[in-house]
């Protein structure tokens, strides 16, 4: 076990070499959004604004080994075996109805393969009763086979079609902002804006019981959640604002009995002309261990110690990944930039 004084010795460290940069395509307009690492650590795929998908080696990030066009992807995944590559993603058709889909990718061609879930509202853009609006939110599990989607209300599909959980909840009349599935795939978490409170309710999936509700600290729109490795923890990512600043409020909660357990408030996010409230979180593969990306850095965190252990010098990260093994960083800037960061190495008993 670390000693305090290594902890504070940790404080201290700074990051400044990063392993491999790849620059954003000039002759693109968009750029490049999220990424996702391949679940056997050698490649790492992208999505771009406009739909367009790219992966890299990470021995070489150069080049794009792979780009191809999809028709949404909004967030890219892998699928277990890193064979293909799950694109989700939410548009409007030309007569402004919604529509979301999950569809499969050959990772090594880019050619397409299936569309696993498809969905189709008879609707337009919404407002919920206090101005925002009301939006698809869709949530695929690690094996793929399993899709939570809401509008209104929160369904869970399997991949043949079957219709699992369709939870009788505050939910089902007002905006459902994200939802997150526990790593063993039985529990789903979901940011409930029924009232001007804000509820992260987490459904058994077997029972269709909320089995607990975490009301946030903090209390504006919820902008990135995430379970521990553990299944044990949640984190949750919230902007704050007044009348002249911005910041990001960051909350960490054991979900068996819904208490708090650290709070860290980002610095002011300006991206461009546009006030970004939103820092994304990443926890680590293996270890309990928090990547929180602040203004111009990324910050590890052990939730129970107060301080960063340690930073990275990033340029307004806008996405960030940890590696299968928990070695490795990848961030994604403000202006399209993907780089990969090594990390000192933890083990689980820190």
């Amino acid at each position: 076990m670390r000693s305090l004084l290594q902890f504070s010795l940790l404080v201290a460290l700074t990051l400044q070499l990063n392993f491999a940069v790849a620059q954003n395509n000039s002759t693109e307009t968009a750029q490049l959004e999220t990424i996702a690492w391949s679940p056997d650590g050698t490649r790492i795929a992208g999505s771009y604004g406009d739909a367009r998908v790219s992966v890299w080696g990470v021995d070489n990030l150069s080049n794009p080994i792979l780009s191809f066009q999809t028709e949404l992807a909004d967030k890219i995944t892998w699928t277990p075996d890193s064979h293909y590559l799950i694109a989700q993603g939410n548009h409007s058709d030309e007569n402004g109805h919604l529509q979301s889909s999950v569809t499969k990718w050959d990772a090594d061609t880019g050619e397409f393969v299936d569309t696993l879930f498809a969905f189709e509202l008879d609707t337009t853009f919404e407002f919920n009763p206090y101005g925002y609006y009301i939006v698809p939110t869709l949530a695929l599990d690690s094996t793929t086979t399993k899709a939570a989607f809401s509008f209104r209300n929160v369904t869970v599909y399997l991949s043949d079609g079957t219709q699992v959980l369709h939870p009788n909840n505050q939910a089902a009349t007002h905006n459902v902002y994200r939802m997150e599935w526990s790593p063993d795939g039985e529990r789903l978490a979901i940011v409930n804006g029924a009232t001007d409170i804000y509820t992260i309710e987490v459904f058994d999936i077997a029972s269709g019981d909320v089995i607990q509700v975490i009301v946030p600290s903090f209390q504006y729109y919820i902008t990135d959640l995430g379970w521990d490795t553990t299944g044990n923890y949640l984190a949750a990512s919230s902007m704050q604002f007044t009348c002249c600043e911005s910041w990001s409020n960051i909350g960490v909660y054991h979900v068996q009995d819904a208490e708090a357990l650290y709070s860290y408030d980002a610095a002011d996010r300006w991206w461009g002309n546009i006030a970004r409230y939103d820092a994304p979180v990443a926890w680590h593969p293996t270890d309990f261990l928090l990547a929180i990306a602040n203004v111009n850095t990324v910050e590890i965190y052990d939730p129970n110690v107060e301080n960063a252990l340690f930073t990275i010098a990033v340029d307004e990260a806008r996405d960030i990944e940890w590696s299968p093994d928990g070695t490795q960083i990848a961030s994604v800037s403000s202006n399209g930039v993907l780089e990969l960061w090594d990390v000192p190495f933890f083990n689980s008993n820190h």
